[in-house]
């Protein structure tokens, strides 16, 4: 596994809070669950960025909160490893990094629940 280790911190400044707002391209990956102790994802994309984390390395995120990082490097086709103490913030986390999911599936799902409901009527 390569890591990558900066003692450069000339990247790390703090950033305007304008630089802190969800980009609307995120909203429907990290907008449907807020966590109040999150920061934006082009955040972790600067990071990862700085720190030259490519595919081949591993981003592991000790207190990954809903997500947010292990979101951004998986898009970028980057191995990740999470862990959360917190059962709600960690299943946020789980749900955020399926993408297994077949929306068909869900679409047949959601009409069958329909059609309960409607027959219960």
């Amino acid at each position: 596994m390569a890591v990558a280790i900066r003692t450069d911190r000339s990247s790390w400044a703090i950033h305007s809070p304008l630089h802190n707002k969800l980009a609307p391209e995120d909203r429907p990956v990290h907008a449907w669950y807020r966590f109040v102790l999150s920061f934006p994802p082009h955040l972790v994309d600067d990071y990862l960025s700085d720190f030259s984390v490519k595919p081949g390395m591993t981003v592991l995120d000790p207190f990954c909160g809903t997500g947010t990082t292990l979101v951004e490097a998986k898009k970028q086709g980057i191995a990740n490893v999470g862990l959360e103490a917190n059962p709600m913030a960690a299943f946020a986390s789980e749900v955020k990094t399926d993408w297994g999911v077949d929306p068909g599936s869900l679409r047949e799902w959601a009409d069958r629940i329909g059609r309960k409901g409607e027959a219960k009527r």
